[in-house]
Order: C-alpha cells, then structure tokens, then sequence
C-alpha cells in the first residue's frame, strides 16, 4: 500500500517526509481502527482512505521542527494547519 500512496507525491524529499509518517502512525491507526470497527478489512480500508487524505493535503503539513499542534509533541501531524 505504502508504495501507491507514494506514487501520488511527486519530490523525494515529500515521499520521504510522508514515509516516515506512515511508518510512525500506521501501527497505531490501524489498531484504533480495528478497535472501533472490529473488522481486519474495514480497518484496512479506513487507514488507507486516512492516508489518502493526508497526501491529498499533503501541502499544509510543516516541516518545522518543534512546531506544536494537537499534541504538543511537535510531532509530523502536530504541525498540520494552515499557513
């Protein structure tokens, strides 16, 4: 799956920034997923459809290191927002 959604970005630089979010967030999306939907293909389908989302507003994640966001964590997602 990782490797369609990369597809859609066009710059290394954004295919490795996206990389390390999926790898960062993925195991815990999915669990949570699973954990509502109770069903292995639901879950699936809806992280897949998250990360979908995340490369279509790709754009308005910052890069900045330290930004704080929802978490406080400046986290990848922490700095999701507008510019």
């Amino acid at each position: 799956m990782l490797a369609i959604l990369l597809a859609a970005l066009e710059s290394e630089a954004d295919k490795q920034k996206f990389t390390d979010i999926y790898e960062q967030y993925h195991p815990q999306m999915e669990q949570t997923a699973l954990r509502i939907l109770k069903n292995q293909h639901d879950a699936e389908n809806a992280v897949q459809n998250a990360f979908m989302q995340i490369i279509r507003h790709f754009e308005k994640i910052d890069e900045s290191p330290g930004a704080s966001g929802a978490g406080g964590d400046g986290g990848a997602l922490g700095a999701v927002g507008p510019r």
